[in-house]
Formats: structure tokens, C-alpha cells, sequence
């Protein structure tokens, strides 16, 4: 073969090769999974022009589907990597699903609902089964993913794009029949609305017996689930109670998976945003009747004594302005994020009786065990008796305190307040409850009935409850052509006494990931864009803050255009911050604490810590809250942090 023959060859054969390169080259896989609460914003900031920062704008381009489980055909769930013939089954759940090109995407994105402790779980937790059987590898929790033959727009203000998910998007996140070749694709953020180490105490609370916990997983050494999950009182939903390690400490500790005896890889944390917990009813029952008048406040300790079971007609829980009438009164499970910043801030806070929690059974005076359960139990959905006691689905009737039962995940909570959980609806007038605020959780024409109340005179959501504790209703999209119409009918939350300190029960989000991720445009591994997805989110939410009118967050008018929505507080208009401490549930001898308030690399360092990987680390869900710049000076002055400060 002559030199011009071998020249020519050896460039098609370059080029050959060069294309099957570029055409089988895995894209960049953002892989979310946990807390409904910021599925809405990572959604629309994986998508949109970031208002802040332009570089960070469509990261995960600008095609969108959203699903539910089942839905059309959908597939969306999440696997344990311990799991084995079936246990823990797969959790499923909804999802946004982003993508750029097709065929052949370089970014796929997407976001699987779970509960903020599922989502640790699945992300922390650590084996050979699950998706992962037979591949002669391990890994952490992943997805089983069949598109729907139709889009949901869950995502409230912006449209789906596409009505399906091509097949080589889908393909760069499911994990259904992965092999050696074809590996899985394990979750690498999770989101979560309490601290990592906060969600493995309250795994352990909800497991071992009373009077240290609930028992819904008492046995030593600890099956990976317990033999009976926490029962919807309204649907066949439950929560399964299932044991994980987590491993916050910046790889300064080896933690391993207390199931398998993996290594459980270092994590990270990182700030989101801050979002109230608000307390809510229905203001289409009796107690508001005429000559009486619907409640809009409700006092701190009376709402711990009212979720303990302590107390429960009207006027106990509202004074004396209210018709008297018993109340039906709806808590979560004991494994939600939302469950324990309530528990921990409010009911059993240590400035009331610390005593208190949601898990009493006044009606017996006992804990509330539903391992096994105890009582005349019902399997639902049914139409609920008037009198019965059950506490696993939980539905305590006395007749004289309130009556309890338990909604799993934040839409069932809102719907039960409401009073559209059908076909179990409580046969009671009057209904409270609790949820951390989103606007598509709440600004819904199928929530009409719901209000909020102040917590001892402090709105958590308004400067003046500016909208006498009502939600009202939007229409038309951000993402419309040429521009946005969406709008609603009355203006959005300020937060404004969350970020002054004011207002008492809230949490700061996080996302977990690899430690020491940095924003860096464009992404060019998957961590970082998770981290870049995340500034995106809060750039989102920033800027609807900052901009607060019309073409902005609609934070200063109603039925005016926005642009963009702030469900939280993000990082960069956050005053305030959450006193941590110290668990010795954590890794193999317990993490210390670091409020995470300074500098990684010249603020302050906890004991297991060293210079620059001092970065947050400990509890915080029970912790006073501070504002920022009070640690920060307290450090430069005498080189300690407002630890172990407990509500």
C-alpha cells in the first residue's frame, strides 16, 4: 500500500472513530433525589436563563417532563441498593426529567420525590443488591425509570416541554436491568429539608422502642426496614422505617453502611434556602360560623399541647371567639423532614414540657406504637367511624381531646385540611394541620378551603398577613412565548419575619453531594453541575426577592407578571442561622458541631475537624435560631460559635 492510500485510510479510520466517540460519550447526569419542597424551583432553574449569573443558565437545557408513579404508564421509582426479593420495596414517587439534544444528549438531569429521610436513605445507604445484583459492583441507591406516555406539569408556573422522554435520555437514568457493561447510575445529590445527621436521629427515634423512640424497627441488629411501615390514616401510602448511615464528616471518619458493611463515601452539605412551616385549617367548617369568627392566630405552646393530644375543641386551641366544636388534627410520619422541624421547634421543645411529642396516645396515655399496631384498625381508604381508636393508621377518637390521625407527604397533608382525600374524608368540621410553604402546594384552586394562622402573632409567610391567611390562585407560565404570563391573584410571600428571626418554626434546606464542590461554568464533571443546578435554583429565588414587583417575584403586587419564584429564602438574603450541636448517633463515636457560620479554611473548626475542610457539620433542627453576623462576631472575638443552643 502506497503512503497516499495509508494517509487517506488513517484519516477516515480518525474519523471514524472520532464519531463514534462523540456519538456513544456518556452525557453529564445530574441525579436528585428527596424533598418535594425544592422540586419546583431545581426544576425551573435546570431549564431557564438564570437571572443572576447568565453563565448558569439552561444547565440542563431546555426540554422538561414531569411524572407521576403510575401515571399514564410511568415508572418513577427508587431502589435501595440492600434491597433483596423485595424489601425495602421501591419507593415511588414523582419526577422532573431534563435533558438538552436528542438524539444523543451531552446533559441529562432529573429529580425523583421522595421524603427528605428516604432520600438520605437512598443516597447514604450503601450494598451489592438492588440494582446492582449481578453487575459484580456496589453503590448507592438509583432509579427505575419508563416515561409516561404523557406529561404532568407538575411544576406550578412553568409547562412541560415534551410530552415524552426519548429513549437515550431516559437510558441515562434508569437503572432497570443494568448489568456489568451497562452499569448503574447511583443518586449523587440529595435533598433534604433537615441536616443529614438529623435524619438518621430521627430514623433511630422512630425506631427503637419507647420510651426512647416509636418502635417501628426495634430489633438488634436491625432488619434494614422494620416488619411494619407507618400507615397513611387516608390512602394506602406509607413510610417505610428503614436503617442508613450518613457520613458528614469530609472524610476525616470512615462510616460504614450498617446493612452491608460497605464504606459509606464522604458527603457535604449545601445551603439552598430557608422556608417556614406554616399551621393550617379549613375555613369552611363550624367554628367560624356567625356570631363567631374563623381564628387567624394560634399561641406556640397551646399548638404543642393541641398536637400532643393534650387538648382539642376550638376554644382550648382559639379562645373564646371561636364556636366550640372538636377538632380533627393531622400530623406526619415520624421519618419527615417537615414532621421534626415541627416536633423539635414547637411540640417538644425544651422552653414547654420537652415531655411533649406527637407520638403520645392521650386517649391510653401511652406512646404511640404501630409495631405492631394496636386497637380496631381499618385498612384505608375507608370512610372513618366517629369514634375508634388505631394507632397504626393512626386515628385516635376519645371524644373529648382532639382527634388524631397522620398524612403521609406534604400534598395528602393539604388535602386532608382541605377536606378532599376521597374516598377518606374525616367526618369532622373543622381540620388542622402543617406543611412546609411552596407555592404549588398551596396556590391551588383544589386547596381553596385551606388557611394559615400566625404562630403567637408572627406571620411566617407575610410582613402584616397581608392576605388574612388565604392563598390565592395563578395562571399562564414563566416559560410562555415570547415571555412569561404567569400571575396570580394575590402577591407572593415576603418571609420577612423568617429572615428576622421572628417567626419559629423553619428549616434551611440542603442539597448533600460531593464534598467541596465549587460553582464552575460551564460544568464539566456531574458534581459540578449539581452545584452550579443548586446556585441556579437560589439565583432564582434571589432574584425574585431582590426584584420583588412586577417582572419580578410578585412579592409587592398581585395579578402582576413574574418572572421568577422565591419558595424560600436563598443563601444570599438569609440572615439567620440555626444553633448546632453535637450526636452521638453519628458515625462510629458521634460528630461534633460546627454552625458552618465562617470561613472552611480560617473560621471556626470542630474538634473533628482541621483546616479547610471546617465546614458545617452536626444537628440543627432543635437549635435556637441566630442571626448570622452574631456567630460571626462572637468568632473573631473569642474564636468560638453559639453551639448547643436547644429551643
Amino acid at each position: 500500500m502506497n503512503c497516499k492510500k495509508m494517509s487517506v485510510l488513517a484519516v477516515a479510520l480518525a474519523g471514524a472513530l472520532l464519531f463514534v466517540s462523540n456519538a456513544s460519550a456518556a452525557p453529564k447526569v445530574f441525579l436528585g433525589v428527596g424533598s418535594s419542597a425544592q422540586f419546583p424551583t431545581a426544576g425551573i432553574a435546570a431549564v431557564s436563563p438564570d437571572p443572576i449569573t447568565p453563565a448558569l443558565g439552561h444547565l440542563c437545557g431546555t426540554h422538561l417532563w414531569t411524572g407521576k408513579n403510575g401515571t399514564n404508564g410511568a415508572v418513577i421509582q427508587g431502589i435501595d441498593p440492600r434491597s433483596s426479593a423485595g424489601s425495602p420495596p421501591a419507593e415511588p414517587g414523582n419526577i422532573w426529567v431534563a435533558w438538552d439534544v436528542e438524539p444523543n444528549p451531552t446533559v441529562v438531569c432529573a429529580y425523583l420525590v421522595v421524603d427528605s429521610i428516604v432520600g438520605l436513605r437512598l443516597y447514604f445507604a450503601q450494598g451489592p443488591n438492588g440494582d446492582w445484583t449481578g453487575t459484580g459492583l456496589t453503590g448507592n441507591g438509583t432509579l427505575h425509570f419508563t416515561t409516561g406516555s404523557a406529561a404532568s406539569n407538575l411544576i406550578a408556573g412553568f409547562t412541560d416541554t415534551d410530552a415524552t422522554v426519548p429513549a437515550d435520555v431516559a437510558s441515562a437514568i434508569n437503572s432497570a436491568g443494568a448489568t456489568a457493561v451497562n452499569p448503574p447510575k447511583g443518586f449523587n445529590v440529595a435533598m433534604t429539608d433537615i441536616r443529614p445527621e438529623d435524619g438518621q436521629f430521627a430514623y433511630g427515634r422512630a425506631a427503637v422502642n419507647p420510651p426512647q423512640g416509636f418502635g417501628y424497627n426495634p430489633a438488634s441488629p436491625a432488619p434494614v426496614c422494620g416488619p411494619n411501615a407507618v400507615l397513611s390514616s387516608f390512602t394506602a401510602t406509607n413510610a417505610q422505617v428503614c436503617i442508613f448511615n450518613v457520613n458528614t464528616f469530609g472524610g476525616a471518619v470512615v462510616v460504614h453502611d450498617p446493612i452491608s458493611g460497605l464504606t459509606v463515601p464522604a458527603a457535604q452539605t449545601y445551603s439552598f434556602g430557608a422556608a417556614p412551616v406554616v399551621i393550617i385549617g379549613n375555613n369552611n367548617g363550624t367554628m367560624g360560623t356567625a356570631p363567631c369568627v374563623y381564628p387567624t392566630n394560634i399561641l406556640a405552646k397551646t399548638a404543642a399541647k393541641l398536637w400532643s393530644g393534650q387538648i382539642g375543641t376550638s376554644q382550648q386551641a382559639f379562645g373564646p371567639g371561636v364556636c366550640n366544636i372538636q377538632l380533627a388534627v393531622m400530623q406526619r410520619e415520624p421519618v419527615s423532614g417537615t414532621y421534626n422541624t415541627f416536633e423539635f421547634q414547637l411540640v417538644h421543645a425544651r422552653d414547654g414540657n420537652s415531655g411533649d411529642t406527637q407520638e403520645i396516645n392521650t386517649v391510653l396515655n401511652t406512646a404511640i406504637i404501630g409495631n405492631p399496631p394496636s386497637g380496631a384498625c381499618f385498612t384505608p381508604p375507608v370512610a372513618f367511624p366517629v369514634t375508634q381508636t388505631c394507632t397504626n393508621p393512626l386515628f385516635l377518637s376519645s371524644g373529648q381531646n382532639s382527634v388524631r390521625a397522620r398524612a403521609i407527604g406534604t400534598g395528602e397533608m393539604i388535602k386532608a385540611v382541605n377536606g378532599g382525600t376521597s374516598p377518606a374524608v374525616l367526618p369532622y368540621a373543622d381540620r388542622l394541620g402543617y406543611a412546609f410553604y411552596s407555592l404549588g402546594s398551596f396556590f391551588s384552586s383544589s386547596n381553596a378551603n385551606v388557611r394559615y394562622f400566625t404562630l403567637q402573632g408572627v406571620d411566617g409567610l407575610y410582613a402584616n398577613y397581608d392576605t388574612a391567611g388565604a392563598f390565592g390562585t395563578c395562571t399562564g407560565a414563566i416559560n410562555a412565548s415570547p415571555t412569561s404570563t404567569f400571575n396570580c391573584t394575590t402577591k407572593l410571600p415576603s418571609f420577612a419575619h423568617l429572615n428576622d428571626g421572628s417567626y419559629r418554626v423553619w428549616s434551611n434546606y440542603r442539597w448533600v453531594s460531593t464534598p467541596g464542590l465549587v460553582v464552575t461554568t460551564p460544568p464539566t464533571t456531574n458534581g459540578q453541575l449539581v452545584i452550579d443546578v443548586l446556585q441556579a435554583g437560589a439565583d432564582q429565588a434571589h432574584f425574585a426577592i431582590t426584584n420583588p414587583g412586577a417582572n419580578g417575584g410578585g412579592i409587592t403586587c398581585s395579578a402582576c407578571i413574574i418572572t421568577a419564584i422565591a419558595d424560600f429564602v436563598p443563601p444570599a438574603d438569609l440572615k439567620v442561622f440555626r444553633s448546632h450541636y453535637a450526636l452521638s448517633v453519628v458515625g462510629p463515636s458521634g460528630i461534633d458541631a460546627n454552625n458552618g457560620t465562617g470561613s472552611p479554611s480560617t473560621g471556626f473548626c470542630a474538634a473533628d475537624q482541621a483546616s479547610p475542610n471546617c465546614v458545617e457539620e452536626g444537628g440543627d433542627m432543635a437549635g435556637v435560631a441566630f442571626f448570622i453576623i452574631t456567630d460571626q462576631q462572637l468568632f473573631n472575638a473569642t474564636g468560638a460559635e453559639l453551639l448547643t443552643n436547644i429551643e
